[in-house]
């Protein structure tokens, strides 16, 4: 008698839950008409995944996520893509449901699939269909911005890759092409998220209900009921911490930020947890609020001043995603010192709640965030430059609020460090497409103190940032209408470009940029318009040479690579005259 194959049953309560909550959710209309219903179930049951997994990762409904979904033509071999402007991530999605919950991913999918991502990096996007092309604007932003993080995820009805030996090698493999893609530069970072992962949250009720927590405890309690039901006072940070870690982002799911990972403020919070005096972290830190349906206080320690239990219903954090989300990378062990200040608000009492809760939210998070680049306003440099700038009728913004006045005589902060950076060396322009926050998180060390010291004088600085703005504009326009290399160099390569029309400045000697300012703008402008192009040029050979399979991006903010570049590239029969 033949043995019977018996049914993965995990997989087929997932199944199941997956077309309970999807159900008229999932778009199958690009399929053609004569799809048998094997087939349909089984692409509606890989979209479902998809959209299952950006739920699970950013705490989104399932109406929000099914929006992220691109299997069908012109995929590329991605099912996913979600840019998610507050977090500042591209994540980006392979989506298999295997039905005996034993597959994963095979070689010659994990290689369409990444050259795919790689298409999208390289703005070749007349290589994919329709809906991948409906996200072309914010795919451009995020690509061009250098805040952004792309997260490489796949999602599957299966075993943990490293569980399994004969996907161990695609687990390497997905491993070493992110690296490659990665090049060291924190940019890019894998995700799977396999059967182990799936089940816990679909089966449970997270996937489906709100967040109660039976027994929350609260240290030194404080209430009051008007205008609506507050209590506030002291959360364990390992208990805060446990929240995020069963529940994920979608204890955010009122929040207009979810946890960003490494930010400048992330990294100032874990520095105070690893010290020696990390007990001090709650008078650092400005605490978390969050909302709920309701709460009681529970009878155990009813009388106590100095511990409370509570029952709560729903409960939200709307703001202090990244203090929960930093405390959460962190064991028992290493947060048993630490506190946060909580308050938590019942809308129970209001008649409208979902709309208290919006409004909490909002004006939670409306206060102004502060970057490292606002405490260069603590260097006397740049109230000295503004002054001696203002008293020659020119403008110089550095502080976060100074009104910017959109005129010819003004310079900001932003731009005059890229172009510091481009003026004195290919690395440091390579450096800079990674981002300016690191040059002002220690103002006692380079590159900062090369960039803004007493040598540097008003033309000077003054001079370099309006070079860097102009290039900047002018590569933007050479980027119009164009496509694959004609487009990604121009886009791309701005601090490379600039650093090489720094170079030939220099070669003219008659240019002194710290004795006096560049009065013809008009013709400064019109001579950097005629080397740009030219400087694309040249780029455009040494590229497809040297780095054709490369990222583009990726090029110009590899320090090697741009050197190579620059090493390579003829510009002996080019100057600079104003």
């Amino acid at each position: 008698m033949s043995k019977k194959k018996v049914p993965n049953l995990t997989v087929k309560r997932i199944e199941n839950l997956l077309k309970e909550k999807f159900d008229n959710l999932i778009d199958l209309s690009d399929l053609p008409e004569i799809t048998n219903a094997e087939t349909k179930e089984n692409c509606f049951l890989t979209r479902a995944l998809v959209a299952t997994a950006y739920m699970k990762m950013f705490g989104i409904s399932e109406t929000e996520a099914v929006k992220y979904i691109t299997d069908g033509g012109g995929d590329g071999g991605i099912d996913g893509i979600f840019v998610n402007k507050e977090s500042k991530t591209v994540t980006f999605l392979q989506s298999k449901f295997h039905h005996n919950g034993s597959g994963t991913v095979s070689k010659n999918e994990l290689l369409a699939y990444f050259e795919g991502i790689e298409n999208i990096l390289n703005c070749e996007f007349e290589k994919f269909g329709d809906k991948i092309n409906a996200l072309k604007d914010e795919l451009d932003l995020a690509i061009n911005r250098d805040d952004y993080k792309f997260i490489v995820g796949l999602v599957y009805t299966g075993p943990k890759m490293d569980d399994v030996c004969n996907d161990c090698e695609n687990f390497e493999r997905l491993k070493k092409e992110i690296e490659e893609l990665d090049q060291g530069q924190n940019m890019y970072m894998w995700k799977i998220i396999s059967l182990e992962d799936l089940a816990p949250y679909i089966i449970t009720n997270k996937f489906c209900e709100s967040i109660d927590i039976p027994d929350l405890e609260i240290m030194y309690p404080n209430t009051f009921s008007e205008p609506q039901k507050v209590v506030f006072g002291v959360i364990e940070a390992k208990k805060l911490a446990d929240i995020y870690k069963q529940y994920g982002n979608k204890v955010y799911s009122s929040n207009i930020r979810y946890f960003k990972g490494d930010t400048d403020v992330n990294d100032g919070m874990k520095k105070i947890i690893e010290s020696e005096e990390n007990e001090n972290f709650i008078i650092f830190n400005n605490g978390i609020k969050a909302v709920c349906d309701s709460f009681s206080r529970l009878p155990k320690n009813r009388q106590s001043k100095t511990i409370g239990y509570f029952s709560v219903d729903n409960l939200k954090i709307v703001n202090g995603a990244q203090t929960t989300g930093t405390l959460a990378l962190y064991n028992d062990e290493q947060l048993e010192n630490i506190n946060v200040f909580i308050t938590l608000i019942s809308t129970e009492n209001s008649t409208v709640p979902d709309k208290l809760c919006q409004e909490i939210t909002l004006y939670s998070n409306s206060q102004n965030k502060i970057n490292s680049i606002d405490f260069a306003s603590l260097d006397q440099f740049h109230s000295n430059l503004q002054n001696d700038l203002d008293l020659d009728g020119k403008k110089y913004i550095f502080k976060t609020g100074d009104e910017f006045i959109d005129s010819p005589n003004t310079i900001t902060l932003q731009n005059l460090t890229v172009a510091s950076g481009c003026y004195i060396s290919v690395e440091l322009s390579a450096k800079l497409k990674n981002g300016i926050s690191k040059v002002f998180s220690n103002r006692e060390k380079e590159p900062y103190t090369s960039f803004f010291n007493p040598n540097i004088t008003k033309h000077f600085a003054w001079n370099i940032a309006k070079i860097y703005e102009l290039t900047a504009t002018t590569c933007k326009e050479e980027a119009v209408g164009k496509s694959s290399l004609e487009y990604t160099i121009p886009t791309h390569g701005i601090n490379f470009i600039s650093y090489e029309i720094f170079q030939l400045i220099k070669k003219n000697y008659t240019i002194k940029l710290d004795k006096s300012y560049i009065s013809d703008l008009d013709k400064l402008k019109n001579e950097i318009k005629r080397l740009v192009p030219i400087i694309i040029s040249k780029i455009e050979p040494l590229i497809i040479e040297l780095y054709k399979d490369d990222i583009i991006a990726n090029v110009f903010r590899t320090i090697t690579k741009a050197e190579t570049l620059s090493n390579r590239i003829d510009l002996t029969s080019e100057s600079f005259s104003l």
